[in-house]
């Protein structure tokens, strides 16, 4: 059973979940690209876009000192991190659609936990 899940049309980002392994398809950074194992996944970790406090302070501060008074909020753009037991994908979500990336975060975890073996005590 195939299940394709689009993030972005251009460039194209996409994941397709297949029974015992999922393939990224990543037009924008193409070593993300390939099929892995449910198995091999470590952590999924999904990072929102967030302003980055640090480097817009700096920002505001550096502009009283050069007189002009202007400053910006800098963000730090999304991303889906995917650690693997031999790689980590770091795919940056640019122009993504965001619902679509909540619904494969689930759907990776769920498969991911129906792929690991159980323990039992015999």
């Amino acid at each position: 059973m195939n299940n394709s899940i689009q993030l972005r049309l251009k460039p194209k980002l996409e994941v397709i979940l297949k029974e015992t392994h999922f393939e990224v398809i990543d037009s924008s950074d193409p070593k993300n690209e390939g099929k892995f194992l449910y198995s091999s996944v470590e952590s999924i970790e999904y990072q929102k876009e967030k302003i980055n406090w640090l480097v817009s302070i700096a920002s505001y501060i550096f502009g009283i000192f050069i007189e002009n008074g202007l400053g910006n909020n800098y963000k730090d753009k999304a991303y889906l991190k995917i650690n693997l037991e031999n790689k980590i994908l770091k795919i940056w979500l640019t122009n993504s659609e965001m619902d679509n990336v909540e619904l494969l975060k689930t759907k990776l975890s769920n498969k991911i936990i129906l792929q690991t073996p159980t323990s039992q005590n015999t």
